[in-house]
């Protein structure tokens, strides 16, 4: 279906696209004028009896919370499945890790640290509200969890897709991702995972995002798949005081300690340890949160520009 011809879609009015996407679109529900987001799974056509399985496996899903981002709908249109969630006003942390790569000069300042350690614990606990995903993919495990479905907002918050969004994309692509070569970045090797610890994978992708953003350099994620596979498998973890000594000490120690040793904190560890880290009294860490990223997007428009 050619979105770009017209302006609705079912109970929705689209306005325009998010990024360079011709799948996902900011809209508005036309009674309410919500804002909200709808994904179209193009050139997907199924039929009603796989339409029926869908629609019951979803229902099956538990209901969510925040900071949980969970499917408000989802339907059938021209026999093309579309989804409806929350619009997120912010970014996802694969964008805001790339940003931070691509401007190191932020991570010298001891409140990113502040601000990097408050986001990863929220996210924790975002991931533990979360729950196993459902769907069991040949490559990944139930736990592993990708940047793009972690959120940043502008109010201070944080937000984790439901793993809902990934079975359905899995079931209507064949892939849970559109790039699984990004996320093997982030994916917690099996001969590393503990038998019996449900959070070792996600606790592992948080420590991998906390190393990048705390130093501003890629860990594992290269070029090639290839490359990425072998920085992986080699589990080369530098100090990241040795590529930033502006990192608190505790927080280096601590960032370490996750990927040497998986399974041995579990989320709500995490979350605690990374609150102390933090300092933060309660009601200021949204500004904190708001003013960084807000920096973030700043430099990274100017690159666009550039």
């Amino acid at each position: 279906m050619n979105t770009t011809s017209y302006r609705t879609f079912g109970s929705y009015r689209l306005v325009h696209p998010l990024g360079s996407s011709i799948r996902a679109f900011r809209a508005l529900h036309q009674d309410t004028g919500e804002p909200c987001v709808v994904k179209i799974f193009h050139g997907c056509k199924v039929s009603p009896e796989v339409w029926g399985d869908i629609g019951r496996t979803l229902r099956g899903f538990p209901s969510r919370r925040d900071p949980v981002c969970a499917i408000q709908e989802v339907g059938l249109l021209h026999g093309e499945v579309y989804a409806v969630a929350p619009y997120l006003d912010g970014e996802n942390l694969s964008k805001l890790v790339k940003a931070v790569t691509l401007h190191k000069e932020i991570t010298t300042t001891p409140q990113h640290h502040r601000v990097c350690a408050f986001i990863i614990a929220e996210l924790a606990r975002g991931l533990a509200l979360r729950g196993s995903e459902s769907f069991q993919h040949p490559i990944f495990g139930p736990d592993m969890i990708s940047p793009d479905d972690l959120f940043v907002l502008f109010d201070g918050s944080v937000r984790v897709l439901d793993p809902a969004w990934t079975w359905l994309r899995a079931v209507t692509t064949g892939s849970p991702w559109s790039s699984i070569e990004h996320n093997l970045a982030y994916m917690l090797p099996e001969d590393m995972r503990p038998a019996e610890k449900r959070d070792a994978g996600r606790v592992w992708a948080l420590g991998v995002l906390l190393w990048e953003l705390l130093v501003g350099y890629r860990l594992f994620r290269r070029y090639e798949v290839k490359s990425t596979l072998y920085a992986v498998n080699r589990r080369r973890v530098p100090d990241p005081r040795s590529l930033n000594p502006n990192v608190p000490k505790s927080l280096a120690e601590l960032s370490m300690r996750l990927l040497s040793k998986p399974g041995i904190v579990s989320l709500g560890e995490l979350r605690g340890a990374l609150e102390r880290e933090s300092g933060y009294r309660p009601g200021e860490a949204p500004e904190a949160v708001n003013a960084w990223l807000g920096r973030l997007v700043a430099l990274r428009r100017i690159l666009l520009v550039d």
